[in-house]
């Protein structure tokens, strides 16, 4: 087990510092180039991670720390290793999705899913997987219940479109 300054990437231990400016350096080298001219408000305002005086709160940098956080709380994101983490977990948004903040929201679905169901398993990521799936779109955790239609992008690109 690491440390609670240290977050678990499959059999290592990384500082908490390390792993946010590693993440943030993979998300600023990926930064799609219509970002680029949305970096200050994604929070990047500098190449190296290190905080400016709350000017660091961005979707980007905000969804580091939770996504850091959960991983550090939630035994069964410890196998996740730190290249599959930073290319799957930490992105903000993939291609055209819509650049908000939906991590605080989500998190707190979550974590309503795993609160109502305490007897179920959770030691894998396919078992968590499961659990969310039956859960997430029908319980009204979200606000409401989703329900997917194919075919309709342009119009909506992303499930917080819909809620």
């Amino acid at each position: 087990p690491c440390s609670r300054h240290e977050v678990p990437f499959a059999s290592t231990c990384i500082s908490s510092d390390q792993s946010y400016l590693t993440a943030y350096k993979f998300l600023l080298d990926n930064l799609p180039s219509w970002d680029v001219s949305n970096a200050a408000t994604l929070g990047f305002h500098n190449n190296t991670g290190e905080q400016v005086d709350g000017l660091d709160d961005g979707i980007a940098t905000l969804g580091i720390n939770i996504s850091l956080t959960t991983k550090q709380s939630k035994p069964w994101a410890a196998d996740a290793p730190e290249d599959i983490f930073n290319e799957y977990v930490v992105p903000y948004a993939h291609v055209n999705e819509a650049r908000n903040n939906w991590r605080p929201f989500l998190t707190k679905a979550v974590n309503a899913i795993f609160e109502a169901n305490p007897d179920i398993s959770l030691l894998t990521v396919p078992d968590v997987v499961y659990l969310l799936n039956d859960n997430l779109w029908h319980t009204g955790v979200l606000g409401n219940n989703i329900t997917f239609k194919s075919s309709q992008t342009p119009l909506i690109y992303d499930p917080m479109s819909t809620i």
